[in-house]
C-alpha cells in the first residue's frame, strides 16, 4: 500500500473523545469503507452506528496534525512501497475524487511476476484495469511524494541535531531551502509535543487542529509546487 504516514491510536481516542464516545461502548470499529473515500463507522453495544467521514475536517486535522505520528515516520523515504511486486494506493486527482466512489486505486507493477498476476486476475474477470500515464501517478501523490522525498534530508538533519536518530540524511534530491528547512520543523516538533504530552493531546480544541494544519498546508502547496517544477 502506498503511506504517507500513520498516526498512534491515541488519535483514534481523541476522535473517540470529541464524538463523545466511550471506548468501552464500541463493539467494532472500522476506519474504511462504505465506498471511496469512505468513512469510519463505529458500532457501538447498544446496537448504534456512528459514522465519520474520512475526510471530515476533524479526522483531517488529526491525522494531518503530526501530533499522533510516530518519530519513525518522519525518517521514512518511501510513499509507494517501491519493494513490493505490486503496490495501490488511493487516486488522489480531482477528476477521480469527484466521480469515483466505489473504490477504484492506483495499481504499480513494478516486477515481472507482479504484472503477470495483474494481467491474469483482469484476464479472467477480477479486476479492471485501465492505463494510466505516469505524471498522472505522480500528480495523485504529490503531496507526499514531496515530503518523502524531497523534504526528508530536512527532516533527518533536524532529528539528528535533536538526538531523535543517528541515521545519516539520504544523499540525493535535496530540498534545503529556508521554505523546506520551516517545513522539516513543523511536523518534528509536532511529533515530539505528541510524544511528550500522549495523554492530553484529545483536549486540544479541533478549532486549534485545524489552524495547525491549515498553516502546514499552505506552506506545502507552495514549496510542492516550486521544488516539483524544479526537479
Amino acid at each position: 500500500l502506498f503511506c504517507s504516514h500513520t498516526v498512534t491510536f491515541g488519535a483514534t481516542r481523541s476522535l473517540l473523545w470529541h464524538q463523545g464516545v466511550k471506548e468501552q461502548d464500541i463493539r467494532e470499529l472500522l476506519y474504511r469503507g462504505d465506498g471511496w473515500p469512505g468513512r469510519i463507522r463505529l458500532r457501538l453495544t447498544n446496537g448504534n452506528e456512528r459514522c465519520i467521514s474520512s475526510l471530515s475536517p476533524l479526522w483531517t486535522s488529526i491525522f494531518g496534525s503530526f501530533l499522533w505520528t510516530p518519530r519513525r515516520c518522519l525518517m521514512c523515504g518511501d510513499l509507494t512501497n517501491e519493494s513490493a511486486d505490486i503496490s495501490f494506493g488511493d487516486p488522489w486527482l480531482p477528476e477521480i475524487i469527484n466521480s469515483e466512489h466505489e473504490g477504484e486505486s492506483i495499481v504499480i507493477a513494478r516486477t515481472k511476476e507482479g504484472d503477470e498476476l495483474l494481467r491474469n486476475a483482469a484476464n479472467e474477470g477480477y479486476l479492471a484495469l485501465s492505463a494510466i500515464p505516469p505524471a498522472k501517478v505522480i500528480q495523485s501523490q504529490s503531496t507526499f511524494l514531496h515530503f518523502k522525498k524531497i523534504n526528508l534530508r530536512e527532516r533527518m538533519s533536524l532529528l539528528r541535531v535533536l538526538g531523535g536518530t543517528k541515521l545519516q540524511a539520504p544523499r540525493g534530491r535535496s530540498g534545503s531551502t529556508f521554505g523546506n528547512r520551516i517545513l522539516a520543523v513543523m511536523p518534528v516538533l509536532a511529533s515530539n509535543l505528541g510524544a511528550a504530552f500522549a495523554p492530553a493531546l484529545k483536549y486540544i480544541p479541533p478549532v486549534v487542529l485545524k489552524v495547525q494544519t491549515s498553516m502546514f498546508n499552505m506552506l506545502y502547496r507552495s514549496l510542492r509546487r516550486r521544488d516539483l517544477k524544479r526537479l
